[in-house]
């Protein structure tokens, strides 16, 4: 009985086997340890940029400075005449009288005051101009040279030097009066007086 079922499963099976051309394997148990991932084509890496070759620039240094202003004003050297008086450097001339000081040059204009005097002293040069009816008296025996002009001066009296002295429009005779340093004789060309 058993012999007579089994030979036909057996032929069932074989048929089912060789018919169909498939044949079925137990496969193996999969043991989840590990997942082969097949690699893919080696990507190649793209070649870096060249760096910039570009010249190196130089530092920039800034305009050179402006050289250093080394010059200086030059002192007044006090030679010029002062607008009101005349006076030059360190004289004093102001108003009716004047101060010229040693070695230098100095004008006295006088025309409103009712006197005026005027001090010479070593080598300055002194000029002085006196208006109608104005006293004037001027020292200048010490000085290099002496300009005056009396021009009619109420009063004029001038002291000399030996030589450089010149007075104008005086009349020794009358109102104007020179002296020389020296003691020598004014000479008088005129209305001209002069020592020397």
């Amino acid at each position: 009985m058993k012999r007579s079922i089994l030979r036909p499963l057996l032929i069932l099976s074989l048929g089912v086997g060789f018919g169909s051309g498939c044949i079925i394997t137990d496969g193996g148990g999969d043991d989840g340890d590990s997942i082969t991932v097949g690699d893919g084509p080696s990507d190649d890496s793209g070649s870096g940029g060249d760096g910039d070759s570009g010249g190196t620039s130089a530092s920039d240094t800034g305009n050179d400075d402006a050289p250093a202003d080394t010059g200086t004003e030059g002192g007044d050297t006090g030679t010029g005449a002062d607008d009101s008086t005349g006076q030059t450097g360190g004289s004093a001339c102001v108003g009716d009288s004047c101060v010229c000081g040693a070695g230098e040059t100095c004008e006295l204009w006088c025309e409103d005051p009712a006197s005026c005097e005027m001090a010479c002293e070593a080598q300055s040069s002194c000029d002085m101009t006196c208006a109608d009816g104005v006293l004037c008296a001027v020292e200048c025996s010490g000085a290099s040279s002496c300009a005056v002009e009396c021009a009619g001066s109420a009063t004029c009296a001038v002291t000399c030097p030996a030589t450089g002295c010149v007075v104008e429009n005086c009349d020794l005779a009358g109102v104007c009066a020179v002296t020389c340093a020296d003691g020598s004789v004014p000479s008088q060309d005129g209305s001209t007086v002069t020592c020397g």
